[in-house]
Parts: C-alpha cells; sequence; structure tokens
C-alpha cells in the first residue's frame, strides 16, 4: 500500500481516529482497487478524490456479505448473544467510546475478512494435513487476540488520559507510566492489566470471566509459542506441561471469533451489514473533501501530498544504498 493512500487515513479521518497511526485495510477492496485510489490521490486534487469516493470505489463485497451473513448468524436484536456477561460487558464500554471512530471498524472488519479467508483457504485442502490444520488455526487465535488488544490498549489510554481521577489504581498508574513508550513503539497492554484497570474502573468485577480476565491462559500459553500438536492424541501440547484438546481449542477459538463479528455488531449499531457501513463512511469523506475548497484548505491538501511523494522518494532511494 502506498503512502498516499496511508496519508487518505491518517488526514481525513475525523479528529479522534489520530490517536492511531494510518491505517486503510486493503482486505476491504477487490484486488487492483486501491491502484485506483492512489492516482486519485496523485492527481492532488480534493474534487477528484472525492468523485472517486462517491462512485463506491469497488469492495469485496463477496467476503464482507459472507461475513455479514456469519454475524447475522450469531448476533440480532432477538436473540441472545453468544458471548458471556463479561464479554458483552466490554464490547459495550469500547464501542460505546468515540475515540477510534472508523479506524476502529476497519481494523476489527479487516481481521475478520484476513481469518475468513484463511479458513476457507484450509477447508479448500481436502484433506489439510493435522499440523498445518493446527497451525493455522493457531496464528487466527493469535492474530485475533493481538488486533483486540491492540485497540483496547489505545482506547484504554485515550479514556485514562482524559479522566480526572482523583486516586490511581496500581494498575492504571502503571499503564499512565508506559502510556508514550506504548503509543510511540506501536505495543499493546498485557491483558491482564487492562483486565485489572477495567476493574478498578468498575467496568468489570474481580476475577472476570471476560476474554482479558480468567479467559486469558489460552492465549498467555499460545503467546509464548511454545506449542506443538500431538496428532495421536488430538491435543496441544505446551512446554509448560499444559495441554489443550482440540474440543477445548476450538471452543476457545470460537469464542474469540464471536467476540470480534459481536465487536463489529455493535459499532456498526446493531447491524451485520458491513457494506452499507463502509460505504457511508466513504461517501461522508466524500462530502468533507468537497468542503477544502470553500474553506481554504486545498493548499494544505496538496502540499501534504507533495511533502509525502517526497518521503516516498527518499525511502525508495535508501533502498537502493542498502
Amino acid at each position: 500500500m502506498g503512502y498516499l493512500v496511508r496519508f487518505l487515513m491518517r488526514k481525513f479521518l475525523p479528529k479522534q481516529d489520530f490517536f492511531l497511526p494510518s491505517y486503510l485495510p486493503e482486505a476491504i477492496f477487490k484486488s487492483g482497487e486501491l491502484d485506483k485510489l492512489e492516482h486519485a490521490l496523485r492527481t492532488k486534487s480534493p474534487i477528484v478524490l472525492a468523485k472517486y469516493l462517491e462512485q463506491s470505489p469497488g469492495l469485496n463485497k463477496e467476503m464482507l456479505g459472507q461475513i455479514g451473513k456469519d454475524i447475522a448468524i450469531r448476533f440480532s436484536k432477538d436473540s441472545q448473544p453468544p458471548l458471556n456477561t463479561d464479554d458483552l460487558k466490554l464490547i459495550k464500554y469500547f464501542s460505546e467510546s468515540p475515540h477510534l471512530g472508523t479506524i476502529k471498524f476497519f481494523r476489527i472488519a479487516e481481521s475478520a475478512i484476513m481469518n475468513e479467508n484463511a479458513l476457507n483457504e484450509l477447508k479448500g485442502i481436502a484433506p489439510a494435513p493435522p499440523h498445518v490444520s493446527a497451525c493455522v488455526l493457531l496464528w487466527i487465535y493469535l492474530s485475533m487476540y493481538e488486533v483486540i488488544l491492540d485497540l483496547m490498549t489505545v482506547e484504554l489510554m485515550q479514556k485514562l488520559k482524559e479522566s480526572k481521577l482523583q486516586k490511581k489504581s496500581r494498575a492504571i498508574e502503571i499503564i499512565t507510566r508506559r502510556m508514550d513508550r506504548i503509543i510511540n513503539g506501536g505495543q499493546h497492554l498485557e491483558a491482564g492489566l487492562i483486565s485489572e484497570a477495567l476493574e478498578d474502573l468498575e467496568v468489570l468485577s474481580k476475577k472476570n470471566e471476560s476474554i482479558i480476565g480468567k479467559g486469558r491462559g489460552l492465549r498467555n500459553d499460545v503467546g509464548h509459542g511454545n506449542v506443538r500438536y500431538v496428532e495421536e492424541k488430538d491435543e496441544y501440547l505446551f512446554m509448560n506441561g499444559k495441554t489443550w484438546s482440540t474440543k477445548e481449542f476450538m471452543a476457545e477459538f470460537e469464542r474469540l471469533l464471536n467476540f470480534l463479528y459481536g465487536w463489529t455488531y455493535y459499532l456498526n449499531n446493531e447491524s451485520p451489514d458491513l457494506i452499507a457501513k463502509i460505504d457511508g463512511e466513504f461517501q461522508r469523506q466524500a462530502k468533507k473533501l468537497r468542503t477544502f475548497p470553500r474553506f481554504g484548505f486545498e493548499k494544505l491538501y496538496r502540499s501534504n501530498l507533495i511533502w509525502l511523494e517526497g518521503q516516498e522518494l527518499k525511502e525508495e532511494k535508501e533502498k537502493l544504498l542498502y
């Protein structure tokens, strides 16, 4: 993905989205569509970019539609969500916050698309070798968890920055001290530390059953990477001596998938229609871009793009030196 495409997401999302680095999920587009977007940006005209967005760029509607169906199966306003009380509290707490806005939705939607692609490819191997299947499922599980922790970290730190707590708990003191290093280093907080902070803020209860509370055991085991699949016993063996049967692992896998889909659902105003959400965001951005000439932002728009092209050339030259 080119510099200019990343620039679009960094500069033209609402201010509450600036807290994350620039981010545009390539997975939501059809193959080759980002080249058209890059071309629109390189004209350096906000009106050209607005026209491109107004035409509803080529989204990967087949995949987005499939994920929408999966979400609809799991979540509806007339049925009980497949989440425990603490997981639901977590999702609603982080969904109601405006800090990450569209980027939060895009990050979670992209993770869902990548996981769906990987699972579909795995199903396409008939039959998939057990060790290959085990490794892919471990990777998907960990990638889902990492996206969740990344977004919770940024959101929680922003909330703490804006809060006026008279007395800070141990967990909140630690997070406050580490804030700049985590943000600048692209790191995330530990699941247990987030859970402890949310307990102190009375979002979760002590010894809660959420995915970052008691439910983080598997993630901690997988995160250390010391694991192998034992085909004869159909289980995952960790170097600390713990074992997880495939049945137990898949129950946790499904739980995390439900959490990811649930977060997407609640971020989308309890709707499984991802296509309408993304298209609506493009229309909103187009409308904003059309105001640039009227409010005198056109020059700033062009100068930022010119600077960014300079950075792109500089990086290319540095690559040639090595």
